[in-house]
């Protein structure tokens, strides 16, 4: 009953429930475009109009404005007040509009004229509280310090919404006794997103004639220029980075403003030396840093290039020295003797300095080879065994390690059936165990140790080791680029010192001995893969197939032999005019080397598997005229805009 009352209370809240909101934990956006056209109207305003392309996963925008920029001094008429003061500080924000763009193709500042904006503008109504969910609606909060918060709410889910807003500014401009002046704050240092492209635009009522200067304050890598008609400027900027602000600063003809500007915002003084000597004294110092970005700049491409040069130079040495194997006694396409030194599961890790499920199954019909396990097909079950324990008597301590597998943790004790050992491998016991992956893991350690005193590969760890930290300093210098200037040559140092660190990871030489038994076993493996291409007469005796069947095993050619001996079995045995058993016993040998192969193998993969299974089920949750901006800025009027995605 009480799972039918929460049923029916789910149902009936359904309809209060926003389903559709984004949730904040998932708030995930970019800004790609920050554009603003703005004009000085005759009065001492700025019309201005802007737009915001955000796009990916968000409920809505936001943007703080204030009047007050509370990081300047009170104007007292000082020549200092002139550096940034109280008196640039506008009066209020005026004649709020919120929308969206419509056409959101081809963005640019020309996208927020009249002409381009009439008919492209959904616009936004206001409310009192909006919540996270909503579409086209923003609220408006100002308080009596002169701050204007606006949040639009447009939830967006993978996808892109274009801002738009405009407003006026009343009172931004400063009166000179010989010119006036616009010195605002467009971006604070406190607005919270990186930008992709940034573009503002600012226009006087008319073109000044006589006087026309301009400045702007934020990245040194931006940029702001007059247009031929002296009546505009634009600055223009690429990845805006966090904390940098953008303020412009414009000395233009007084006589443009035809109506009387308010006596607070007249500073009485000949600001045009004073305002040359301020601005020269901060692009100084913004050139001094520029010159230490170009060294910067041209050292870090230098480290770079010297740096890939070293690494290429170093891996032809390391090939040479430590890689290029020694020169072979056998220069054969083939080999077909056996090399009695060492057993038949080291030979893999010769070849490929591991040792894998391949190397246990050959070991298996290794000891079927030596007559300590004996195997009889079971009848009337396809592809099933039974392994019978015939001697235990002069083995290793690896093979003990399968005997006792087979016969004693799987079997009875004197046989096992395939079978089982395919069952056992998906057991798993009450301590998240498994017999045959335990088995072998113990297995692989002390073969991999035996077959490490074999003395097939030189030791060149500490070597490695060395090559290692002169790949990690290419890591270092990726990291410092990244974050000093992000040139693209840090790729290719990052990409090359990566592929080092591998290449130094991976190469093994061999000893002499090493380098000759490989290249034996090598041929001997071509000569196991191409078995089917010898006629009768260029295969050895018979008797030796039986061991073939091993090392093909080892060599992961199991399937393949099987099937080209059974073949040559028929072409044999049908040569014979009288009936030889051998020919059976050999042709049910390489029947059942090939079904156990794979199903040791199989058996070992699903042990590993179901143990990875049990961990992962078990495991917890739980001079003014244009150019680059200068430094120190931010001293402009008002607190310009503080955005961020919310």
């Amino acid at each position: 009953m009480k799972k039918y009352m929460i049923f029916l209370l789910t149902l009936l809240l359904i309809p209060f429930i926003n389903l559709k909101a984004v949730n904040s934990d998932i708030v995930n956006y970019k800004v790609n475009k920050y554009y603003i056209n703005s004009e000085i109207e005759i009065a001492g305003g700025l019309q201005v109009r802007e737009l915001i392309e955000v796009e990916g996963t968000f409920n809505g925008y936001y943007q703080n404005f204030s009047t007050k920029n509370t990081n300047v001094v009170q104007f007292t008429g000082l020549e200092s007040d002139l550096k940034g003061s109280s008196i640039y500080n506008p009066t209020s924000i005026e004649k709020i509009k919120i929308g969206k763009l419509i056409n959101t193709d081809n963005l640019n500042l020309v996208s927020l004229t009249e002409e381009k904006l009439e008919g492209n503008v959904e616009y936004f109504e206001e409310v009192d509280a909006p919540k996270n969910g909503d579409k086209g609606v923003y609220s408006l909060v100002t308080d009596s310090d002169g701050n204007y918060n606006i949040k639009m709410y447009n939830e967006t889910i993978k996808g892109k919404t274009v801002f738009y807003l405009e407003y006026v500014i009343t009172n931004v401009l400063v009166e000179h006794n010989d010119s006036a002046e616009f010195y605002y704050n467009f971006l604070s240092k406190e607005y919270s997103d990186s930008i992709k492209d940034v573009k503002i635009f600012v226009a006087l009522p008319y073109p000044s004639e006589n006087i026309f200067k301009l400045w702007a304050h934020g990245q040194r890598d931006a940029s702001i220029i007059m247009d031929e008609g002296k009546r505009a400027v634009v600055a223009e900027l690429t990845n805006y980075q966090v904390g940098s602000g953008i303020d412009i600063r414009l000395l233009f003809d007084r006589e443009l403003f035809q109506i009387n500007i308010n006596q607070s915002k007249k500073s009485g003084l000949n600001a045009i030396p004073i305002i040359e000597k301020i601005e020269t004294e901060r692009a100084n110092e913004a050139n001094k840093y520029r010159k230490m970005d170009m060294f910067v700049h041209y050292g870090i491409y230098g480290i770079n290039g010297i740096y890939i040069i070293f690494l290429l130079v170093l891996t032809i040495f390391i090939y040479f020295k430590y890689d290029r194997e020694y020169k072979s006694s056998f220069k054969g396409q083939y080999y077909r003797e056996f090399i009695e030194d060492y057993p038949v599961e080291t030979i893999e890790y010769l070849l490929n300095k591991n040792i894998t499920y391949n190397s246990f199954s050959a070991s298996i019909l290794n000891l079927i080879y030596k007559k300590k396990i004996k195997v009889e097909k079971i009848e009337g079950k396809k592809e099933d065994y039974r392994f019978i324990k015939n001697s235990d008597e002069n083995i290793s301590s690896n093979e003990n390690k399968i005997m006792n597998l087979l016969f004693n943790d799987i079997g009875d004790g004197k046989e096992v059936k395939l079978s089982d050992v395919k069952k056992e491998a998906g057991t798993i016991d009450s301590t998240g165990e498994n017999k045959i992956y335990n088995t072998f893991v113990g297995w692989k350690t002390n073969v991999t140790n035996d077959a490490i005193k074999e003395n097939f590969y030189i030791d060149n760890q500490k070597i490695k080791f060395t090559f290692i930290l002169l790949s990690l300093i290419g890591i270092g210098i990726f990291a410092l680029d990244r974050w000093l200037l992000k040139t693209p040559i840090s790729f290719v140092t990052l990409g090359i010192s990566i592929l080092f660190m591998i290449y130094i990871l991976t190469f093994k030489k061999r000893t002499i001995k090493g380098n000759d038994d490989y290249n034996k076993w090598l041929g001997f493996k071509r000569f196991l893969n191409d078995f089917g291409r010898f006629d009768e007469k260029e295969l050895p005796e018979i008797i030796l197939w039986e061991r073939y069947l091993v090392y093909a095993a080892a060599f992961g050619l199991a399937d393949k032999v099987s099937k080209v001996m059974k073949v040559k079995f028929k072409e044999m045995n049908s040569n014979n005019s009288t009936f030889n058993p051998t020919f059976n016993d050999y042709y049910f040998m390489s029947s059942f080397g090939n079904t156990i192969t794979k199903t040791i193998n199989s058996s070992l993969a699903k042990s590993y598997s179901s143990v990875q299974n049990y961990k992962s089920n078990n495991w917890s949750s739980g001079s003014g005229m244009g150019g680059g901006f200068s430094s120190g800025g931010g001293f402009g009027g008002g607190g310009g805009a503080r955005g961020g995605g919310f």
